[in-house]
């Protein structure tokens, strides 16, 4: 679980809320519904998508990873 927290920038595992308005939450932003690939993880499912700080918080469901929360300045998540 370590992991988790470092990879979403040491931040507590706190509820993310969702976006409403789809792409609008940052350049190239995510929203729920949205595959994504990931270096380590592989391909996976939004979950839910938030800006903090600057940065975006997206929550990803993984197959064989489980779900991951992650900053997308670190993951570089890409759509599949």
């Amino acid at each position: 679980m370590r992991g988790d927290r470092r990879a979403a920038g040491g931040r507590s595992r706190g509820n993310v809320s969702t976006t409403d308005g789809g792409p609008e939450t940052g350049s190239g932003g995510f929203s729920p519904g949205d595959k994504v690939v990931h270096s380590t993880f592989g391909e996976g499912v939004v979950v839910s998508s938030a800006v903090r700080d600057g940065d975006e918080e997206v929550v990803v469901a993984f197959a064989g990873a489980g779900v991951k929360k992650l900053l997308q300045s670190f993951a570089r998540l890409r759509r599949a």
